[in-house]
C-alpha cells in the first residue's frame, strides 16, 4: 500500500513531505531468463558471448561520444547519467563476484549493497 493510500489520499493529493522513492532497473535479459553467457567470472563478467545481449546499450557509443566533454551523448549518456545519480545500488552475489567486485569502485562511489545468504570467504573484497 502506498503512503498516500494508507492516509486515504489519492496519488495527486499526497501531503507535502511524504517521500516516495523510485526503483529503476536497466537490464537486458534473454527470453529464457539469462543475463550472461556461460563461464562468467572476474575478467569475463558477462561470460562467453554474454556481451551480445547488451550490445544495444552501447551501440554506436564511439560515434555518440561528445568530443569536448568525453561524455556519451544521446540515450547512452542519459542512461549513464541516471546510473551516476542513483542513491544506492542493490545487487546479488551472482552479479558482484563474477564482476570481481568492480575493483572496489562501483559507479564512482555510489553506495552498493550486496544481498547474499552466505558470508563470503574474504570480507575485504566486499563493500
Amino acid at each position: 500500500m502506498s503512503v498516500a493510500a494508507h492516509h486515504g489520499l489519492s496519488r495527486r493529493q499526497t501531503r507535502k513531505g511524504d517521500a516516495v522513492s523510485a526503483t529503476v532497473l536497466y537490464m537486458s535479459m534473454s527470453l529464457d531468463g539469462f543475463i550472461a553467457g556461460p563461464n562468467e567470472g572476474p575478467g569475463n563478467g558477462l561470460g562467453d558471448g554474454g556481451h551480445r545481449l547488451h550490445e544495444w546499450f552501447q551501440a554506436g557509443a564511439d560515434a555518440d561520444r561528445k568530443a569536448i566533454s568525453g561524455r556519451l551523448a544521446g540515450v547512452n549518456g542519459q542512461v549513464v547519467d541516471e546510473f551516476m545519480a542513483t542513491g544506492a545500488v542493490v545487487a546479488g552475489r551472482g552479479t558482484f563476484e563474477p564482476a570481481g567486485g568492480w575493483g572496489g569502485d562501483h559507479h564512482d562511489g555510489v553506495p552498493i549493497f550486496i544481498l547474499t545468504r552466505h558470508d563470503p570467504d574474504d570480507m575485504r573484497q566486499w563493500p
